[in-house]
C-alpha cells in the first residue's frame, strides 16, 4: 500500500444576508471603494464554533430589524492561496424596528432606489436569483 498525502487547508466561512422587510425593501451595506466595490449584502466571517444562522441573525439585528424567516439560498466555494472559502447567502425576512441610522451601517432600499445603485456581483446575483420571491408582481 502506498502512502497517501494529506493536504491541510485553512477554511473560512463567510455569511451574507439578503434581508427583506415587509415593504419589500432590501438591506444593503456600502462596501469599500475600489474595483468590484459597491453596495453589498451585509456580511461577516464566522469565528470558530460560531453558528452561521446566528451570525446571519446578528447581521440583521445590527440593522435594527428582527429576523423572521431565515434560509440558505446560495453557497459558493473557492480555493485561493491555500484557503478553502465558503460563502453562504441567506434570505431573511425581517421586521424593521425604528432607530437612528448608524453612520456607515447598512440601509434599507426599495426596488426603485436599488436600480440607481452600483451593486457588487454577489449582491446582483442574489437579488436577481430571488427576484420573484422579493417582488412577485414585477
Amino acid at each position: 500500500m502506498s502512502p497517501v498525502a494529506t493536504l491541510e487547508a485553512e477554511t473560512a466561512v463567510a455569511v451574507h444576508v439578503l434581508g427583506i422587510d415587509p415593504d419589500l425593501r432590501v438591506l444593503l451595506d456600502q462596501g469599500s471603494s475600489g474595483p468590484g466595490s459597491g453596495w453589498s449584502l451585509p456580511a461577516g466571517v464566522l469565528a470558530t464554533g460560531q453558528s452561521p444562522n446566528r451570525l446571519a441573525q446578528l447581521l440583521v439585528r445590527r440593522a435594527g430589524a428582527v429576523p423572521r424567516k431565515l434560509q440558505v439560498v446560495d453557497v459558493e466555494s473557492e480555493f485561493v492561496g491555500g484557503v478553502q472559502r465558503f460563502d453562504l447567502v441567506y434570505e431573511c425576512r425581517a421586521e424593521r424596528m425604528w432607530r437612528e441610522p448608524v453612520t456607515g451601517g447598512p440601509l434599507w432600499w426599495s426596488l426603485n432606489e436599488i436600480a440607481s445603485l452600483s451593486l457588487t456581483p454577489r449582491t446582483r446575483k442574489a437579488i436577481i436569483g430571488r427576484w420573484t420571491s422579493i417582488w412577485p408582481n414585477t
